[in-house]
């Protein structure tokens, strides 16, 4: 469901953001999440695959830019 999700969003122009240290970690924690999800290391690998194909990665220097971005939108809320 939650992959559906993300590949609805996509196609109606939402765009989802990560920043781009998340891969980092995810390779440094893979095996906990191996461990955790009890998924094969092939499934994680494709799923991880999947969302980084789906999700924009924003450089360090412009997550601070998002943020405040969205910091000003929330504030006129």
């Amino acid at each position: 469901f939650a992959f559906d999700l993300i590949v609805a969003l996509s196609r109606v122009g939402i765009k989802l953001l990560s920043p781009d240290f998340l891969w980092e970690e995810v390779e440094k924690k893979k095996g906990r999440i191996l461990k955790y999800s009890k998924l094969e290391e092939n499934e994680l690998d494709f799923l991880i695959k999947f969302l980084f194909k789906r999700i924009g990665v924003v450089p360090k220097e412009g997550i601070r830019r998002v943020y405040s971005q969205s910091r000003g939108i929330v504030e006129r809320a």
